[in-house]
């Protein structure tokens, strides 16, 4: 599933921005209808969402168009996007929700302010702090579809967790509501660019590097989280032929579990899972961990972050 962000509507608005999330939508469906991959664009081009996607009986997937959000659209329509959420979320029963957007509520990456002051003289990090920059976290738009989420929240529980991209990195972070709940954030968008990342408060773990996040959901009504990452020399392969055939095997060597604890969901039926020495020693690399981290339902991070991984 293709979920669309800012770069799918050519970072432009209106008529222009949606012919261009339309095209990737139809080149898509094109594959599909060829039989070359099972690939879907959710929502529709368009449509903010939420497209619900069941996984069985224990997971429900909440995919939503967060630039269309940040084009400034009615109030109106914007409710009815998070009633429509609010509903999704009410009704999943005793499966677990994980809400997918572009577009991260947290972030220690460059649209969450970690920004260096000197390559770009200021310029960038000033815009950023005055929120004119639409993709950023200051933006009073983006601001307000936190604002949005927190409120659904509020009201009916956070999501097992928010899964989103935007910043270039891997990051697990955790949230905090007014009344002092949690949620997760989940941010996997190290599949082709490495930006810079910082910690931040919530940063759980964060890794600048290639990789992918996995969550597995398991019939006992648990669900584990994986996060695989591999050396930065690899986010690109170049060459032709056997060179970037052998590069492209060397990536797939480096290529390891990253965030490792290992932790037992509460009321789960099957007895503890081993503990790991440490989430991430102070070396800032991996040294003893299992090959996975079950959930603790309603979130997945408990401690605070002891060390970026850059």
């Amino acid at each position: 599933v293709f979920i669309p962000g800012n770069h799918d509507w050519g970072n432009l608005r209106g008529e222009a921005g949606l012919a261009r999330a339309r095209n990737m939508a139809e080149h898509l469906a094109g594959w599909a209808a060829s039989g070359t991959a099972a690939v879907a664009f959710l929502p529709q081009a368009g449509d903010p969402g939420p497209a619900n996607l069941d996984l069985g009986r224990h997971a429900r997937i909440l995919a939503l168009d967060g630039h269309w959000w940040l084009q400034g659209e009615e109030p109106e329509a914007r409710a009815a996007v998070m009633s429509r959420i609010a509903d999704a979320m009410d009704g999943a029963g005793d499966r677990h929700v994980v809400i997918a957007s572009h577009l991260p509520l947290l972030t220690g990456g460059p649209h969450g302010g970690t920004i260096p002051f000197f390559p770009t003289f200021g310029l960038r990090f000033l815009a950023h702090k005055s929120g004119m920059l639409i993709q950023d976290v200051t933006a009073k738009p983006y601001k307000e579809l936190i604002a949005a989420f927190h409120d659904v929240f509020d009201r009916v529980g956070p999501p097992l967790a928010m899964a989103g991209g935007h910043d270039h990195s891997l990051q697990v972070l955790e949230g905090t509501l007014p009344d002092g709940r949690t949620y997760t954030q989940l941010l996997s968008g190290a599949g082709s660019k490495l930006t810079d990342m910082r910690p931040v408060p919530g940063m759980a773990w964060g890794r600048r590097a290639p990789g992918y996040m996995r969550i597995t959901f398991l019939e006992d009504g648990g669900a584990l989280l994986h996060v695989t990452a591999g050396a930065a020399a690899y986010k690109q392969c170049d060459g032709d032929g056997d060179v970037r055939l052998q590069c492209m095997a060397a990536a797939a060597d480096s290529m390891h579990a990253s965030f490792p604890e290992a932790r037992r969901a509460p009321g789960s039926p099957q007895p503890p899972l081993l503990r790991s020495r440490a989430i991430i020693p102070e070396t800032g690399t991996s040294k003893a961990w299992a090959p996975a981290t079950r959930f603790v339902v309603p979130s997945l991070v408990t401690r605070p972050i002891t060390s970026v991984t850059t």
